[in-house]
């Protein structure tokens, strides 16, 4: 936690400062001296994988579940940097000020940005410090850094049973770059979600879209408009705008 700490700017209180073993002699496990709390590692509990700000690659919010007392626990955002690597952001970029158990990625208002949902659950893991730490949270995507001026299209299926759709491939084609999405319910730990699929496609405003069933079975629809919640009905081969709800 001490670079993390530095990381985020974060002071390190007077406990962590002065902290010393209240019992010298004492082992808090056999043939381990107690530690400062500050020289723990995180617990890491949780991966989000999504396109935050739909620049066509997934990047990553992973959730610190540790309950240790006096211990400013956050989420950690990792911007997917195009090269195979990923960058930490701190929370004055993310405003992932706190974290949970569990979490979920999804479009929450339909404005074509991913929302996150984390789940408290402090007593899993030990009491609490503070009664802020069993508040679950939504953190609304507010599209800066240029995520409002990217391309996006969100899917969702019918025309086929919930257990014909699980476990497909949807592919999607634009500007020459593929990008694919596997359909589950189970989307992370201790999380699910709607069997849809969500797609940052930077600049690119048209895109061909190809989804596999497990039983082998495959549809297509091509150049398709960005910006829309679309139904892709795969028994009639037919797309629609899904309308907001009024």
């Amino acid at each position: 936690y001490r670079r993390w700490y530095a990381f985020f700017d974060c002071p390190l209180s007077s406990f962590h400062r002065n902290w010393k073993p209240r019992v010298p002699k004492l082992l808090s496990q056999p043939g381990l001296a107690p530690s400062n709390p500050i020289d723990n590692r995180p617990y890491y509990a949780d991966a989000i994988f999504g396109d935050y700000n739909n620049d066509g690659w997934q990047d990553l919010v992973v959730l610190d579940r540790r309950e240790s007392p006096g211990l400013v626990v956050r989420s950690v955002f990792f911007l997917n940097k195009g090269d195979g690597t990923f960058e930490p952001k701190p929370t004055t970029f993310s405003g992932l000020d706190a974290s949970g158990i569990a979490g979920e990625a999804a479009d929450l208002n339909g404005d074509g940005l991913l929302d996150l949902a984390f789940a408290s659950d402090p007593d899993n893991t030990g009491g609490a410090a503070s009664i802020a730490r069993y508040e679950s949270k939504v953190y609304w995507n507010t599209g800066l850094h240029g995520a409002k001026e990217n391309h996006w299209l969100r899917l969702r299926f019918s025309g086929v049973k919930d257990a014909e759709l699980i476990g497909a491939r949807v592919e999607i084609t634009a500007g020459g770059k593929k990008q694919y999405r596997w359909i589950h319910s189970n989307h992370s730990y201790k999380s699910g979600g709607a069997l849809d699929a969500h797609f940052g496609l930077g600049k690119h405003d048209l895109a061909n879209i190809a989804i596999t069933l497990l039983n082998g079975k495959q549809f297509e629809f091509a150049s398709v408009k960005a910006g829309h919640f679309l139904d892709l009905n795969l028994n009639a081969r037919t797309l629609a705008i899904v309308e907001p709800p009024k």
